[in-house]
């Protein structure tokens, strides 16, 4: 797998189609007037033969003159509980961002820790998406 810098229709159409679609992760969001001075990457995991696996919107900007800031609003677009996929996607990111001399990224993915029902039970628990995030020094 690759990671890619995705058309605007391509990233579109795998963030509409995305379970974890969120306005963070849009091409509007990235559009509004706050993120104008900031560079724009549409980034995408492809494999062999073009298929998208995950993406993301990073939003790049000087914090000082030497230290650059990215930021994923709301996280990727990834299925968080495949953990090969996100250390995968992780690793060509670091990289990428890396060669880009950016200092750090800054990210907050939606998902919910745990669900609880009336009685106060749990009905869902992802802690192990939580640990997986941890496990790769998130």
């Amino acid at each position: 797998m690759k990671l890619v810098n995705l058309t605007q229709a391509q990233y579109r159409n795998y963030s509409n189609n995305h379970s974890k679609r969120n306005f963070g992760q849009t091409i509007e969001y990235s559009l509004l007037s706050f993120n104008e001075n900031k560079k724009k990457l549409f980034l995408g995991l492809v494999d062999e033969k073009d298929n998208i696996w995950a993406a993301a919107l990073i939003l790049i900007y000087n914090v000082s003159p030497n230290i650059k800031e990215a930021i994923a609003p709301n996280g990727y677009l990834i299925d968080y509980s495949n953990y090969g996929l996100v250390k995968i996607f992780t690793d060509k990111i670091k990289e990428y961002l890396l060669s880009l001399k950016v200092a750090y990224l800054v990210t907050n993915p939606m998902f919910k820790n745990k669900t609880y029902n009336k009685d106060n039970n749990v009905v869902e628990n992802n802690n192990c998406l939580l640990d997986n995030l941890i496990s790769l020094n998130y």
